[in-house]
């Protein structure tokens, strides 16, 4: 084995890979039971991600270079366009290794670089994802995508339709966090309300044997949401130096830009998610921290007495939340999780043999669908004399567009 493969870590191939928004999803992939086999996939995927792109023609004609991209059913190595459907792998950033085995010849498979294998039709890759039908990777992530024959003619009638859908996600969240400790009694209460719109996007709807696909036509994330932000915060302090007035404030945003991830089907993942652009998150919070410590500043606390300097509290931050665990409900077997910093919901369910549950029967037939975690409550401690009440409520309403 050569000194780059020796310098590789062993990883294990995960039933479900976790990573973060849209990072924050989970990534249901072929279960392997031996370590053993972990290992030579890593071996065999390389994990070096630097390096010539290589192209296996389904005549064994090998090419290298650039791969610049794929769609429509053309991919552009070195400037140059070719039929996918000639293509039998794709090596990225292959390092020299040649194409792993096949675990499903009837099926376009991608594999990542740390092991883990996935069924599913390629959508497209540009420079930096891999989008396929069920979900979208960081094209880093991928080694090898293997490309199998195409399927036959397309289906016809509502099993190929393309639906249109507006779509509306509503947050709330608050926390109230009290200490109530000698000399030293203060509140602090956060809020934040937001409303993020998706006018008139379109999804297709792909069929292949006993499953269906829906995903945007265009594949991976949608661009154009605005979101409406308000926040709010209250703070008061009481000791033995320090009284005046609550400090209080306020900041409202107005069509700051989002993103949208929404798909699912028969045989496949429910995956749903909105969440700020990360320059919209960004300005977000320098808002929030300005707003709070100007209007604070003009609101400083009297000093007992005359003595000392004006006590000016520090800026509230984000609603808190459970440490470690973003999960706000299960509603219809869908788990709802947030992530404030983004304002991000998202909302997942793992596919399940069976018949076709809420919302994916809906999905399937072009039908609006709506989930609601209602106003969930936790409550936990933040060290001695110190205790957070938190709520927080989801709403996701997906309609027709007329």
């Amino acid at each position: 084995m050569d000194a780059q493969r020796r310098e590789c870590p062993s990883r294990h191939v995960a039933g479900n890979a976790r990573s973060e928004p849209m990072e924050k999803r989970t990534l249901l992939v072929g279960t392997v039971s031996s370590i053993a086999i972990s290992m030579l996939l890593a071996v065999a995927v390389g994990c070096s991600a630097s390096g010539d792109d290589l192209i296996v023609l389904k005549n064994g004609k090998r090419l290298t270079g650039k791969l610049e991209s794929c769609l429509n059913g053309s991919c552009r190595l070195n400037d140059r366009a070719m039929p996918q459907a000639a293509i039998a792998w794709i090596g990225l950033a292959y390092g020299g290794h040649e194409p792993p085995g096949v675990k499903n010849p009837a099926s376009d498979e991608v594999l990542t670089r740390s092991g883990a294998v996935e069924s599913a039709r390629l959508i497209s890759i540009n420079t930096s994802q891999v989008v396929t039908e069920a979900r979208s990777y960081r094209r880093t992530d991928v080694a090898w995508i293997h490309l199998a024959q195409p399927l036959g003619g397309r289906p016809s009638g509502p099993e190929s339709a393309i639906f249109h859908y507006d779509i509306v996600v509503k947050g709330h969240a608050q926390t109230a966090e009290k200490q109530t400790r000698v000399n030293d009694n203060r509140s602090t209460t956060v809020t934040l309300d937001w409303t993020t719109t998706f006018k008139d996007i379109a999804f297709k709807k792909v069929t292949a044997a006993d499953q269906f696909m829906v995903l945007p036509v265009e594949g991976g994330e949608i661009k154009g949401g605005k979101t409406d932000v308000q926040y709010a915060f209250k703070f008061t302090y009481e000791g033995p130096l320090y009284t005046g007035p609550v400090c209080h404030g306020t900041a409202n945003l107005e069509s700051l830009d989002s993103l949208l991830l929404l798909s699912g089907g028969a045989g496949f993942d429910f995956d749903f998610e909105t969440r700020l652009d990360p320059a919209a998150s960004d300005q977000l919070a320098d808002t929030m921290l300005n707003q709070a410590v100007d209007d604070c500043a003009k609101q400083q606390f009297k000093v007992y007495k005359e003595s000392g300097e004006p006590f000016r509290p520090s800026a509230p931050a984000f609603p808190l939340w459970t440490s470690g665990d973003d999960t706000v409900a299960v509603v219809q077997g869908v788990t709802v999780e947030r992530f404030i910093l983004t304002l991000g919901v998202i909302a997942r369910r793992l596919t399940t043999p069976g018949p076709l549950l809420s919302p994916v029967k809906e999905f399937g037939i072009g039908a609006g669908f709506s989930l609601s975690t209602g106003e969930v409550d936790r409550s936990y401690s933040c060290g001695d004399e110190c205790n957070v009440e938190a709520m927080t409520e989801l709403k996701m309403n997906v309609t027709p567009h007329h």
